[in-house]
């Protein structure tokens, strides 16, 4: 099976010029911490948590507000749980 990626010999990028660590440091500026679905038997969060994803769901009458605060007290938890215990 051919190798569908292929490697260059410098990880530079070939549009603006940066390095891999450049690129590595300007993604994770930019990366996405929640995402908030609403469906018609529901809401969902999905929130990062380090190397993990904690999954929210809830009634489709709770309050975005309040999803979001729930989703963001619990990763803080999450998170200093993980930090201790691993």
């Amino acid at each position: 099976m051919p190798n569908l990626i292929e490697r260059k010999e410098r990880d530079v990028d070939d549009y603006t010029g940066d390095t891999a660590s450049e690129m590595h440091d300007r993604m994770l500026e930019n990366m996405l911490n929640m995402i908030i679905i609403e469906c018609e038997h529901g809401k969902a969060v999905v929130s990062r948590l380090g190397g993990y994803r904690l999954f929210l769901l809830s009634k489709p009458t709770t309050p975005l507000g309040l999803l979001k605060l729930k989703s963001d007290s619990l990763c803080r938890y999450l998170e200093e749980f993980l930090v201790s215990h691993l």
